[in-house]
């Protein structure tokens, strides 16, 4: 980062007890203006600012072998700060994420809402005061900014601007500070900070892409037309997300629509160009076969335009829609990606007044110019960028991406087998397109498996893959449900293919998959069943696989013949394995979630392997 972005703000000591000594006044005003709650869940935590004042509050998490507390301040005894001490041999990396016991919120990162202050004391010169912002669920997103002290023994305030270093669209919702970071601990070396600030704008940016409607400091004014009645609301799926519900009302005409943004409209024009001319709206209607037009134009001058459409596969929920402009829709003008396309605006039922329809309410969101991938295997519901479309048969079943009910920070297929649901009711993963590569079966690798949630044991499920291109060409296996009501993984083994399917032919291209549960049982007989299914894999399933605990480590198997497959919960920044002396016989850098060690080379007997990520370590013993 550029230096006029590491602004380092020295303030006296006179300064710094005027400082505290308004905090109690400001507290009421700051409190409205608090936006963030940071870190992990634990009782009574801080939001921003973070003053160290409330003793009903914890203020930290500590790692790496730091030590915090919250101590009088050394230069004003009305004062509460946060003290910081490295122990004796700690970490070079010992700090403290502050830490919060509320519902989960980002820090609100914007243009013009970059900069977070602390004020320090330390106890001399040129020690390097490190702040890291993360997201939570996902470690690899973090970004950091140093800042060296340049006073000794008296507060100054260091201003840490992430302008040019945070990524406006992804998601930072904990916050790390680390005193002296490089240096191990001597336990003589004692830190102080007070007053965590966020410094925020008082006015809301204009609307861009990505369009998500989630964020307090954009100005999602929407602009209605034709009788539309268009509001952002909370998702009636997810009470965590915001969306926009349009009515369509019963004297709305058959252009009724609604333009994304006031008179300013987008703030950027859209990226178009001879290859990238697609956008994708994420879209829930009450009915399926429904055209939706997507219109972009020049704000400046709405002769410069172009129209295209799409049509919803599902309803009552949600799917997301591509609009490809290399495609006008008929009777209008073609994409010229010479114009400036600043103004979106979206048309539902087009073509159909409201008066023929009857009044039909639509929500609409994520408005981008990215398409989404086309998915693949392993099939995980987790990659933002794939479009995980799940396309189900017939029109009664009911599919859903959610999020899974065991566990929050997953997502997972939602399959309803409803009443009149025919016994070969199923869902195929992705669309028309199938998967981007063949599953790749060989003459011994012929299995794959499924995460399965079903409500009773002794449930068949079968697993069909065949050539997208020519339906004929297939093979069918069934897996039965040994639980009820808690996840299990089921293996499919396409060498013994189903009472009356075609066998596996490898030589054939297999490259798309279809679930059906319950298979052969109607939904009359067995009542109306919901299943969900995730991380849908090709290989046969492990034997067992083990789990530690600080870092969520999952490893198997053990023992291992050649190669060792570990997985965490945090991103992994090194793996290191050692002999029963102690010594390192392999390391591998990993900076991925799960990773595989090529263990072949290594004589019989028993390791160690130690993993390192997000500032942990943690160690386990394998048999080879």
């Amino acid at each position: 980062m550029k230096n006029n972005y590491l602004t380092l703000l020295k303030v006296n000591s006179f300064n710094s007890l005027k400082t505290t000594r308004l905090k109690a006044g400001k507290r009421a005003f700051t409190t409205l203006t608090s936006l963030l709650l940071l870190g992990f869940t634990y009782a009574q935590s801080p939001s921003f600012p973070v003053d160290f004042e409330d003793a009903t509050l914890t203020y930290h998490a500590d790692f790496g072998g730091n030590v915090s507390k919250v101590v009088v301040d050394p230069t004003d005894a009305t004062n509460k700060v946060a003290e910081s001490t490295k122990n004796a041999g700690s970490e070079v990396w010992g700090g403290s994420t502050i830490v919060n016991n509320g519902s989960k919120k980002t820090i609100d990162f914007r243009p013009g809402s970059t900069k977070i202050s602390v004020r320090v004391w330390s106890p001399d010169k040129d020690y390097i005061v490190k702040m890291k912002v993360e997201n939570l669920d996902d470690k690899s997103i973090n970004k950091e900014i140093d800042i060296k002290s340049t006073v000794v023994k008296d507060w100054e305030t260091m201003t840490f601007d992430f302008d040019g270093v945070v990524e406006f669209d992804k998601v930072y919702d904990k916050l790390v500070l680390f005193f002296n970071f490089g240096e191990s601990g001597t336990g003589d070396k004692t830190f102080y900070y007070d007053d965590i600030t966020f410094i925020q704008s008082a006015t809301k940016s204009q609307v861009d892409l990505p369009v998500t409607f989630n964020s307090e400091f954009v100005d999602y004014t929407l602009v209605d037309f034709g009788n539309n009645q268009s509001t952002i609301v909370e998702d009636p799926t997810d009470a965590t997300n915001k969306v926009v519900k349009s009515i369509k009302p019963g004297n709305a005409v058959s252009w009724a629509g609604t333009t994304i943004g006031d008179a300013r409209c987008l703030k950027s024009a859209m990226p178009f160009s001879a290859t990238e001319t697609k956008m994708t709206v994420r879209v829930w209607s009450p009915d399926s076969g429904i055209t939706i037009r997507l219109k972009v134009e020049d704000k400046a001058d709405d002769t410069k335009k172009c129209e295209t459409e799409a049509v919803t596969t599902k309803a009552s929920v949600w799917e997301t829609l591509t609009f490809d402009f290399s495609k006008e829709a008929d009777g209008t003008t073609k994409l010229d990606t010479a114009v400036n396309y600043d103004k979106a605006s979206i048309f539902f039922n087009f073509g159909v007044d409201g008066a023929t329809a009857g009044e039909k309410t639509y929500y609409w969101d994520d408005v981008m110019m990215k398409e989404k991938n086309q998915p693949d295997l392993p099939f995980t519901f987790e990659d933002p960028d794939v479009d995980y479309i799940l396309s189900s048969f017939p029109g009664e079943v009911k599919v859903a991406v959610i999020e899974d009910p065991t566990d929050a920070s997953n997502k997972v297929g939602e399959f309803v087998k409803p009443l009149g649901a025919p016994e070969w009711a199923g869902v195929t993963l992705g669309d028309a397109r199938g998967f981007v590569n063949a599953i790749p079966f060989t003459a011994t690798a012929t299995k794959m498996t499924v995460r399965v949630w079903s409500p009773d044991s002794g449930i068949v499920i079968r697993l069909k893959v065949e050539n997208k291109a020519d339906a004929s060409k297939s093979c069918e296996t069934d897996a039965i449900t040994t639980k009820a009501s808690v996840w299990e993984t089921l293996e499919f083994d396409f060498n013994k293919e189903a009472d009356g399917t075609a066998k596996l032919d490898i030589t054939q291209t297999f490259d798309k998959a279809s679930l059906f549960f319950n298979k052969g049982v109607t939904g009359d007989e067995a009542g109306e069943k919901t299943y969900y299914f995730d991380d849908v894999m090709f290989g046969e399933k492990p034997a067992s696989i083990f789990s530690t605990a600080k870092l969520g480590l999952k490893y198997f198997p053990n023992p291992v013949n050649d190669v060792l497959n570990i997985a965490s919960d945090f991103t992994m920044d090194q793996v290191t394995v050692l002999n029963q002396l102690g010594q390192i016989v392999l390391t591998q850098s990993a900076n991925v979630s799960n990773t595989s060690i090529d263990m072949t080379s290594l004589p019989t007997g028993i390791y160690m392997v130690r993993v390192e990520a997000s500032n942990k370590a943690e160690t386990f013993k394998i048999t080879k």
